[in-house]
């Protein structure tokens, strides 16, 4: 028996996936699974547990066009799949599960390519993703065994989770955990609470302004003598050097800090600060997560990777309903405005104004950030390392 799973978006879209390939794994304990990402999600995808592997779709690659695509499609039919299940449910998923041969094809009733499937479920935006998402895993279980006829067009109220399956869990190697605990041992001082703060969102409505984190930086570097550890991408790195200049250290001129009597490279030259936006990969930044006190950080990849790697988390949402998203895990906090036009899911704010994320002020996460650190302390790195036996949650 071998399944497909399609899943081709973003880093938080992949780790949703987590649960719904436990619960199939678990349903068809002997079924080869395999799982379609796009190739800058495989490393964190290769971590899920239930995957057996992961193929990757290059649309800017070698999958790019139409010769691009019908490459990709003779690889899927090669394969001779059983079932697909596909979980992102547009019109090129649609098409990528019926031309893979596969004679059962479980996915949502989106898009124009709905028909293509034989098992339509509908998107039930009242559903946490996770749920939608496992939900429709379990669906497809019952149509690869031979219970559910084509046609079928109804989710199950809730999905049969076993103990601990509905949570975010990527594994991280030893090494990764102690290559992330030496580099911030070597380029942070000692002093308070390690907090990771991770700068940016792909979407532009996500985005919390760079005034704000300077103002939260400011906050946790003079009441908490934190120590903090700025993450993104490469298109972080001018809202990294302007949190820098905002906060009079070395990037621009600003209001000043003291200064510390210590130094640690990249560390705003006194070990307090350490930028790494741009500077690490999608699994290095879990491990510094993992390693981290705190992990503050938009309704992006960033923020269910920490979850998923055991990490506290604070995530910051805008247009989005925390409710629908995550779970966070133990001891997350989902903090969001809520102002008369939210939720609107938008990519661009329709007023122009980003009031749902503007609206949330800095001292108010301050306020949540430092509760969080008063707690009994977890330890750091909730999910075990690979190879060691996780605890159930």
């Amino acid at each position: 028996m071998k399944i497909l799973v399609l899943r081709l978006h973003y880093i938080g879209d992949v780790l949703f996936t987590g649960p719904a390939l436990r619960l199939l794994r678990r349903r068809l304990p002997g079924a080869r699974v395999d799982l379609l990402v796009q190739r800058w999600t495989a490393p964190v995808a290769a971590r899920l547990p239930g995957a057996d592997r992961v193929l990757t779709y290059e649309p800017r690659g070698s999958h790019r066009g139409a010769a691009g695509l019908l490459r990709l499609v003779r690889q899927l039919r090669a394969e001779r799949y059983d079932a697909v299940l596909d979980l992102h449910g547009n019109l090129k998923s649609h098409f990528l599960g019926r031309a893979s041969g596969a004679p059962v094809r479980v996915g949502f009733s989106t898009g124009r390519g709905g028909w293509l499937l034989t098992h339509r479920l509908p998107y039930r935006q009242d559903l946490p993703i996770v749920d939608l998402l496992a939900g429709t895993a379990q669906v497809a279980a019952a149509a690869v065994e031979g219970g559910l006829r084509p046609g079928w067009q109804q989710l199950p109220g809730e999905p049969a989770y076993a103990p601990g399956e509905r949570r975010l869990e990527i594994p991280l190697e030893p090494e990764e955990r102690e290559a992330a605990r030496r580099r911030l041992a070597e380029e942070l001082r000692p002093g308070g609470p390690r907090i990771l703060l991770q700068l940016g969102a792909n979407w532009p409505s996500k985005r919390w302004p760079v005034e704000r984190w300077a103002g939260l930086a400011r906050l946790l570097l003079e009441r908490l003598e934190a120590r903090l550890i700025l993450t993104g991408g490469a298109a972080e790195e001018a809202a990294q050097a302007e949190l820098l200049r905002l906060l009079g250290l070395p990037g621009g001129e600003g209001a000043g800090l003291p200064r510390g009597d210590g130094a640690a490279e990249g560390g705003g030259q006194d070990g307090r600060i350490l930028p790494l936006a741009g500077r690490t990969s999608l699994l290095e930044t879990a491990a510094l997560e993992a390693e981290s006190d705190l992990v503050i950080a938009p309704d992006t990849g960033a923020l269910y990777l920490g979850a998923a790697v055991g990490a506290r988390v604070i995530g910051l949402y805008g247009p989005t309903d925390p409710a629908r998203l995550g779970p966070l895990g133990p001891g997350g906090v989902a903090l969001a405005a809520r102002p008369s036009c939210w939720p609107c899911w938008a990519v661009d704010c329709p007023l122009g104004r980003n009031r749902c994320l503007a609206d949330l002020d800095e001292e108010r996460v301050f306020r949540v950030a430092a509760e969080l650190l008063r707690r009994a302390p977890a330890p750091p790195g909730g999910v075990a390392a690979r190879g060691e036996t996780p605890s159930a949650g």
